[in-house]
């Protein structure tokens, strides 16, 4: 669990992922809920982003003195990546499904998402509407 600085003077340390570091660091995400990105639940209207570990719950949940935050972050984006590289190889130019992106995000979500994002489309296109409106009441008064 080597520790040394960095050559270039930045003042970071430098950490080596032994596998009992590396093992602490797997049962504190699974502990966690796992290394899945957040997941997204919609409630009255309002897009909640849910579930997954954090870099600074799994800080906590290590509890190891030497490890910063930065070394989590670093080593839990690797960890996703491999995890998701390993777990599905997909075809070359294939877009994964959002069941693949996030597996536990339901079809009822996903409903509700389309709908809460329609809905703001439709709001938006209102509200140019009502400003080309206005822009234009607004021009032929000043040409009359």
């Amino acid at each position: 669990m080597g520790l040394s600085r960095g050559s270039h003077g930045s003042g970071k340390e430098r950490l080596r992922w032994t596998q009992e570091l590396h093992d602490r660091f797997v049962a504190a995400v699974e502990q966690l809920g796992g290394a899945d990105m957040l997941d997204f639940m919609v409630f009255d209207g309002i897009l909640l982003l849910l579930g997954g570990a954090t870099p600074k719950g799994i800080l906590k949940a290590m509890d190891y003195d030497r490890l910063t935050i930065y070394h989590i972050k670093s080593h839990l984006q690797k960890y996703r990546m491999s995890t998701l590289i390993s777990e599905k190889p997909h075809k070359k130019f294939e877009r994964p499904s959002i069941s693949e992106i996030f597996p536990h995000f339901s079809a009822t979500c996903g409903a509700q998402l389309k709908e809460v994002i329609r809905q703001a489309q439709m709001n938006y296109q209102a509200l140019l509407s009502d400003q080309d409106e206005d822009s234009f009441l607004s021009q032929k008064d000043s040409i009359a």
